[in-house]
């Protein structure tokens, strides 16, 4: 995912993704490989993943957005067609 931009907050740096639908996200830079691991650090403890599995996530997580939409249409149009 492209960086749109960074950001210090809380004393954390915060990268601005620019996420593939256009819109953007931030995301803690602990969750990625950019910042440098402290001496003695595993790689487990520093990040969440790689950006490979942050984007496997993202498609993970979209996909069930949409299984959630697509239900509460289904629930509203029932709701419309008994006059709740």
């Amino acid at each position: 995912m492209p960086l749109f931009g960074w950001m210090r907050r809380h004393g954390r740096l915060e990268l601005v993704l620019e996420l593939p639908d256009g819109g953007r996200s931030l995301v803690p830079a602990s969750w990625t490989d950019l910042e440098p691991r402290a001496e003695g650090e595993s790689d487990r403890a520093a990040t969440l993943g790689g950006l490979d599995e942050l984007k496997r996530v993202r498609l993970l997580v979209d996909s069930l957005l949409r299984r959630i939409d697509v239900h509460d249409r289904a629930a509203i149009e029932l709701d419309a067609k008994e006059g709740r």
